[in-house]
């Protein structure tokens, strides 16, 4: 599992400069510390992928949650991107990659984790959210000429 327990995303908050290393990552200034982007960068690519795997890219979000936000928290709470942009947005419109013209390159770790094999992702991957690395590179020398 992602979360909860000993998931992936809380296990490096605490194995990797948290808790008892007397760094960050453990605690509520973890954006602090520059290993957060990298492991959050990861998360974020391991949730898309179970996404477009299971056919939820696109799927309109339904839940509430009350775990970690006081008081009660659903899709429609507005988030502020303040002082960066002063721009809000819904929760809701934050996890469809193509809300916000985001894709990720297939790489070592779609290679190693077999994900073209796996069953619920033969035929499922959505072509604007996975690409080959080639043809990434190959969009950037085209767009900066």
């Amino acid at each position: 599992a992602i979360e909860g327990g000993a998931g992936m995303h809380g296990s490096v908050h605490v194995c990797i400069g948290g808790g008892w290393t007397g760094g960050h990552m453990g605690d509520y200034w973890s954006p602090d510390d520059p290993i957060f982007f990298l492991h959050h960068t990861f998360i974020d690519y391991i949730w898309a992928v179970w996404q477009d795997c299971y056919d939820y890219d696109g799927v309109l979000p339904g839940s509430i949650t009350t775990d970690m936000f006081e008081p009660l928290t659903d899709l429609t709470t507005a988030l502020a991107f303040t002082p960066l942009t002063g721009a809000t947005h819904q929760v809701q419109d934050l996890l469809d990659l193509q809300n916000y013209g985001i894709s990720y390159e297939k790489g070592p770790f779609w290679s190693n984790a077999g994900v073209d094999t796996h069953p619920a992702c033969q035929g499922n991957i959505n072509p604007a959210w996975f690409v080959n690395g080639n043809r990434r590179r190959l969009q950037n020398q085209i767009s900066n000429q």
